[in-house]
């Protein structure tokens, strides 16, 4: 097939400069027109001027280049002019063919030597950014995976030989430092490149029947040479064990969730063991051949134990599901309840107990989505010495704004139960400052990223888009310049638009700064639903500002927590906020109805839209809050339509705050039935962990207590519990 379509088999000479340069120049490519390259990208090196066919000479490079420069020629006939479909079947058979015959190459001239490793490490990048951006790379190195001449047998390969060289490295002192840092980075690269083609094959994947051959792959190939590198196996390095736990990660939140399960079932017994691992001691207790070797491990031991903790953070997460019938709408499913009943709550406490920051922040992480079950909530309440509350505490009135972010949304599940209630109001500082200290901050961190972002891109944009499409002119096809040259054009024009939330919507910005607002926010919705104590204790401070701050901000979870909580404020208050509470109250109108113009969009219509929807009838219902509204609605056609159609008829016993109620019964209801709307499974506990049959008390995993030796019916937790029931217990109790 290949022959057919006009490719040429050339044997790859493999040269260090020629192939880093090329390497390079590949990588830049796929970042520059994040696409598949295309035949014509495909073709470079120093190959001789070519014929009318196309066909030159190229024999350097490190890679397969059909012609080189040479390759350019001008074939003025039928080669010239091609259907798209053909091109694309080229493309697809002529890369696979390039990497099967570079990785092939590689492992059959292994050497432990610096030229190579840093071959290796060009390699591996151009693999990365093609999985991201080339379906025939992503299929081409998953293709017969389990067979022992597929390609990515030979990434396997390659990955245990670069660990026995980074170790001879390390071992050698007469050897340049250079040489097992890059080694050890090979290895993990590799085996971040095997994780990786798994994972993204699946996430690519719209058709279940062809995930299951991935999960083959991963089961039965990739998995059986992963856990010889961790412990407690002998000789195994925190260096080596370290990338596998990544690896997992990686793969396992990719992967369907009964893959997650059965590794859960076979190999919890490794992740517990690391979890549970004294790091200090298990260094004592190590014999290392120099210093060096010292020196890596010491520092790869606690960022190995934090990658363990990761996984099982990110299974917690991945366990969770939406449900569409409560405003809370996630809830655990089977794979969280499989990490609970396993003892994750423990394991997750004791690493958010650590002095080190990523550990600690990986733990928090986890503990605040697993205490979506009320078994976890249970489990922290029966903590000695109130340690529960002490852990959210230390949280929430740190300087670790990643930690305080955790503790937020931890500190909002926590309140669903009453028993948590008051010890979360008498946390000092009060809650409500802390909520409101964190938003602060968060919103004043973004607001100065996103100044400076943009600073810096109205001085750069311009400069940096035609240099680099000079730069690239010269080695770009004329296909792939206007593919350039277009995408420059759209990033401009929509630069000053995006701005603000592209910014926002980073990784790092979601995770640590606009869950840091949202989850400030959806804490004080659960405290207000169930305190008129908060309500006075929020009237002392600028709530409302800080509402009105928060009413436009573009990220989906605090406009929803903005509106829960304002909706829940004004519930329990009874009467909607006058406007000389906000800084600015037409801005807070302007903001109200560009939410419900961004609600409308939805369909059907969330929760949130009905309570921004009753909050909106309540400012319109009261004298002081109608010239704004007027004064909007004869600016604005749309929203004099939403006045007149929607916020005028909505029923005056749905408004926030109709028939003011002080009675604490309707508070503990409404607790029970009202705005968050708890799903069973959050409320209630699972029944996967026993409770004691005398005190109640919740095991921290099954089978953590022993039954009633008669009856095998009942739990006890120690024997004085067991002794002080006997006497109900025994009426009932039967062989």
């Amino acid at each position: 097939q290949a022959q057919d379509a006009g490719i040429q088999f050339q044997k790859i000479e493999i040269s260090e400069t020629n192939t880093i340069e090329q390497c390079q120049e590949l990588v830049s490519r796929y970042l520059n027109l994040q696409r598949p390259l295309g035949r014509k990208a495909l073709e470079g090196g120093t190959g001789s001027k070519g014929n009318d066919n196309g066909n030159g000479n190229g024999k350097k490079g490190g890679k397969k280049k059909r012609g080189g420069k040479g390759g350019k020629g001008r074939g003025r006939n039928r080669h010239r002019q091609s259907n798209k479909i053909s091109e694309v079947r080229t493309h697809e058979m002529e890369i696979e063919l390039l990497v099967t015959n570079l990785i092939n190459g590689l492992v059959e001239i292994q050497s432990p030597t610096l030229a190579y490793v840093r071959i290796l490490l060009n390699v591996i990048e151009v693999l990365y950014h093609g999985l991201r951006f080339d379906p025939a790379i992503r299929r081409c190195i998953l293709q017969y995976g389990m067979d022992k001449d597929s390609v990515y047998q030979s990434v396997l390969k390659l990955r245990q030989s670069a660990l026995k060289y980074a170790k001879d490295a390390d071992g050698d002192l007469s050897r340049a430092s250079e040489c097992p840092f890059l080694w050890w980075d090979a290895y993990g690269s590799l085996t971040e490149i095997a994780s990786e083609a798994i994972a993204v094959n699946v996430r690519n994947v719209t058709d279940l029947e062809k995930v299951q051959p991935v999960s083959d792959i991963f089961t039965c190939t990739f998995l059986p040479d992963l856990v010889p590198h961790l412990k407690p196996n002998d000789g195994v390095w925190y260096s080596e064990e370290r990338a596998v736990w990544l690896a997992l990660v990686n793969v396992l939140i990719a992967l369907p969730k009964n893959v997650p399960i059965k590794f859960i079932k076979e190999y919890w017994h490794l992740l517990e063991s690391v979890l549970m691992r004294d790091i200090d001691e298990d260094l004592q207790n190590q014999t290392f051949s120099n210093e060096r070797i010292e020196a890596r491990e010491t520092y790869m031991a606690q960022r190995t134990v934090a990658s363990a903790a990761s996984l099982l953070s990110n299974l917690c997460n991945h366990g969770m599901e939406f449900h569409d019938g409560t405003q809370i709408g996630i809830i655990p499913g089977s794979l969280a309840m499989k990490v609970l009943k396993k003892g994750a709550v423990p394991l997750l406490i004791r690493c958010a107990r650590s002095d080190n920051a990523e550990l600690n922040n990986t733990a928090m992480n986890g503990l605040a989505q697993i205490s979506r079950t009320r078994d976890c909530r249970q489990v922290m309440l029966q903590q000695p010495d109130n340690g529960g509350l002490k852990l959210v505490e230390e949280a929430l009135t740190s300087k670790n704004a990643i930690s305080a972010s955790a503790a937020l949304l931890l500190a909002a599940h926590l309140a669903w139960d009453e028993e948590w209630r008051e010890p979360l109001r008498n946390i000092k500082p009060g809650i409500e400052e802390l909520c409101l200290k964190w938003t602060a901050f968060s919103m004043d961190s973004i607001v100065k990223k996103a100044k400076g972002l943009k600073e810096k891109q109205d001085e750069e944009t311009k400069e940096c888009s035609a240099n680099m499409l000079k730069s690239m002119s010269s080695k770009l096809s004329e296909e792939e310049r206007k593919i350039f040259k277009q995408r420059l054009d759209e990033l401009d024009k929509t630069r000053e638009k995006a701005l603000l939330s592209t910014e926002i919507e980073t990784e790092y910005n979601r995770d640590h700064l606009g869950y840091l607002m949202s989850r400030s926010l959806l804490l004080l919705s659960s405290v207000l639903m169930h305190s008129h104590d908060m309500i006075a204790r929020l009237k002392r401070t600028d709530y409302w500002h800080l509402i009105s701050a928060c009413i436009d901000i573009p990220i989906e979870e605090l406009r929803n927590g903005t509106i829960i909580s304002m909706h829940n404020f004004m519930n329990l208050f009874g009467s909607a906020p006058t406007p000389s509470q906000f800084p600015d109250p037409m801005h807070f109108v302007e903001g109200m109805f560009a939410q419900v113009k961004e609600e409308e969009k939805t369909s059907p219509p969330t929760q949130t839209a009905t309570l921004l929807m009753y909050c909106l009838s309540s400012l319109y219902q009261s004298f002081l809050w109608k010239p704004y509204f007027e004064e909007l609605m004869n600016a604005d056609g749309d929203v004099r339509w939403f006045v007149e159609s929607l916020i005028s008829t909505i029923p005056q016993t749905s408004r926030v705050g109709f028939n003011k109620d002080t009675d604490p019964s309707r508070i503990k209801k409404s607790s029970e039935t009202g705005v968050l709307g708890i799903h069973q499974s959050c409320s209630a506990l699972s029944g996967k962990l026993a409770s004691c049959n005398a005190c109640g008390k919740v095991e921290e995993k099954r089978g953590q207590w022993k039954k009633c030796s008669r009856c095998q019916k009942v739990k006890y937790c120690g024997r004085d519990c067991q002794k002080s029931d006997w006497k109900k217990h025994k009426k009932v109790c039967s062989a």
